[in-house]
């Protein structure tokens, strides 16, 4: 290598300290992480809440990377390492997906199909088949009332059969008979508009039982809703 590096060489140096410093100061903001802690302990706390995949080990091989580069110079414009433009440029994106995290909303924004109490149980079998959707809030006019689960249809239609021992009239069974059985199950949350994908992720991690997370512009049952997002969202979605 040439006792003194060229410009381009320069301006790659330069955006990767950039990139790394700025992963560093957002990674330490979130996580809590004091000056004490190493950018490996850093990394550590903030993959335990994030699902970041194959990026924690390309950030550590970085972290040495950056070492090198910082602690091991010896002689003025004279650089043991240089990182390519590839890694410069990777590094640079987890920087802004870190710094900026992507949002629920507009991500999960959608026009979300509500039902209510009054609805028959044909109708919205209906709405299953032709919508292809296993989720469904609830609503009594207005105000939001629960949230309806082909998984909890399934449990209703169940003790029908077991404490009846009688065949559903499907027109005659009411939303609000198949819901009251739910009332406390609490399967559903709801955030606000600035909520990140990533502490969605985290909710659906804490809550076993959760099935939908509803977005709304404060988090409030009230308002509209902007967006709904179900576990089979979260785990299918591109990383």
């Amino acid at each position: 290598m040439s006792e003194k590096t060229t410009e381009p060489q320069t301006d790659r140096l330069e955006r990767f300290l950039a990139a790394f410093n700025s992963i560093d100061r957002s990674m330490r903001k979130q996580t809590g992480s004091g000056r004490g802690k190493t950018f490996t302990d850093s990394l550590k706390a903030y993959e335990s809440s994030h699902r970041f995949g194959e990026a924690g080990d390309f950030l550590r091989m970085v972290a040495g990377l950056r070492n090198v580069i910082i602690h091991e110079k010896v002689k003025p414009h004279l650089q043991l390492a240089i990182p390519t433009e590839t890694v410069v440029t990777r590094l640079e994106l987890l920087a802004e997906e870190i710094t900026n995290p992507p949002r629920v909303f507009p991500v999960f924004q959608t026009k979300v199909e509500r039902i209510q109490m009054k609805d028959s149980l044909r109708e919205v079998l209906a709405l299953v088949e032709k919508r292809d959707y296993s989720q469904f809030p609830v609503y009594r006019e207005d105000r939001f009332q629960g949230l309806l689960t082909e998984n909890g249809i399934t449990r209703w239609l169940a003790s029908q059969v077991t404490n009846t021992l009688s065949l559903v009239d499907f027109e005659e069974a009411t939303i609000q008979q198949i819901i009251k059985q739910d009332d406390n199950r609490r399967n559903y949350r709801f955030v606000d508009r600035d909520c990140t994908i990533s502490r969605a992720e985290q909710i659906f991690r804490d809550h076993e039982l959760l099935e939908a997370i509803f977005i709304t512009q404060n988090s409030k049952k009230s308002e509209s809703l902007l967006g709904i997002i179900t576990r089979w969202d979260i785990l299918h979605r591109k990383t």
